[in-house]
């Protein structure tokens, strides 16, 4: 099982395809549709879609429970962030890139929005980035993971586990570092990292906020709307098949080797 791809619903294609290219070193890869597109950074893609959804909630934060990020991964951080907040970017985290304890990785990261709301990361590690070799020369270089929130740790592993993605790391951030990243006070999350062994990036994150509690979608979300991002799994399906997880986060499984539209 493996992430190819996440559909990111926007509200102005051109404006979005322009500023993931221009602000965060996307290329495209070709029309997915008429209304759609597939920009790849590395040789990780997402796909843009145009529509008239409903937008984010009012507020929201990572620990609400439609909250789904990807992490990019950079080679300076510090370059990286200046060249973004020269774009329509509106900050998560307080005070620029945060430095987190070797507890939690010892990487570097930011926390953003792009112009439609979508919360994305940014991601030094603390030493090379062998998954990349061949792109160390760019600013930013490839999608390390998907986060996602949810509710129940156990509930989640289980349910991922039954897809094919096992846990292969956990840890419990907290701390001022953390909270300065994601722009929230009192901080105490579950990190999970679920991937198939021997897969490429991206992986799966799960984040558990324990405090601050984040809120439950309200009611039933449409797949048009810009706040519900879908992530396309490969794995050993017969049939293309598109569900929600145990916390309403869409997903498109399609079969190891079929050609993804």
């Amino acid at each position: 099982m493996t992430i190819a791809f996440l559909r990111l619903n926007v509200s102005d294609l051109r404006r979005a395809r322009s500023y993931y290219c221009d602000a965060l070193g996307f290329a495209f890869a070709r029309d997915a549709g008429p209304r759609s597109v597939r920009l790849a950074l590395g040789t990780q893609e997402i796909e843009l879609v145009e529509t008239q959804g409903r937008h984010y909630p009012s507020g929201s934060t990572a620990a609400d429970l439609w909250f789904q990020h990807f992490a990019i991964v950079t080679t300076d951080i510090a370059a990286a962030h200046a060249h973004l907040m020269r774009h329509r970017t509106v900050a998560i985290s307080h005070g620029g890139p945060q430095l987190l304890p070797p507890a939690a990785g010892a990487v570097r990261a930011f926390k953003f929005r792009d112009p439609d709301g979508h919360p994305l990361e940014l991601l030094q590690f603390a030493g090379a980035t062998p998954r990349w070799p061949a792109q160390a020369e760019r600013l930013t270089i490839g999608i390390d993971h998907s986060a996602i929130s949810i509710s129940d740790t156990e509930h989640s592993t289980a349910f991922y586990a039954n897809l094919g993605i096992d846990c292969t790391a956990r840890q419990t951030n907290s701390g001022p570092a953390q909270e300065r990243l994601d722009g929230l006070s009192g901080v105490m999350v579950d990190v999970i990292a679920m991937a198939r062994p021997g897969t490429p990036p991206p992986h799966l994150e799960l984040l558990c906020y324990h405090t601050p509690r984040g809120r439950a979608r309200d009611g039933v979300w449409d797949p048009r709307d810009i706040a519900d991002t879908a992530s396309t799994l490969q794995a050993g399906a017969k049939e293309q098949a598109e569900f929600r997880d145990p916390d309403g986060h869409l997903i498109r499984l399609v079969a190891d080797g079929a050609r993804i539209s």
